[in-house]
């Protein structure tokens, strides 16, 4: 019976693998951010650059390069706003993002 049933597993993965293309991870056409005081309401929800390039259009400033300091990554901000920190892989993607509180 277990042996049925680990064949029948094996062949559910293969088939939805083949039928949805698993060979390729997700592609992210947009990144948006939310802070405000509703979250689920659309006006809130605030488009943010994928690549370098992109970032640098926007006017965001690189305030680190590659493996300096604590952080890895390119990092950019707007302005002097540190409440949202763009990091960037070596390729130029966008890798995460960091949070800042600015000092009093």
């Amino acid at each position: 019976m277990k042996l049925i049933f680990g064949i029948l597993i094996v062949c559910i993965s293969s088939t939805c693998g083949f039928l949805f293309n698993s060979k390729s991870g997700p592609e992210w056409d947009s990144m948006r951010i939310t802070w405000g005081p509703d979250p689920l309401s659309p006006k809130y929800f605030v488009r943010q650059p994928l690549t370098i390039e992109e970032a640098k259009k926007e006017r965001f400033e690189q305030i680190s390069t590659g493996c300096q300091g604590k952080f890895l990554g390119q990092r950019f901000m707007q302005g002097k706003d540190v409440s949202l920190i763009l990091i960037y892989d070596s390729h130029g993607n966008i890798a995460g993002t960091q949070m800042g509180v600015s000092e009093l």
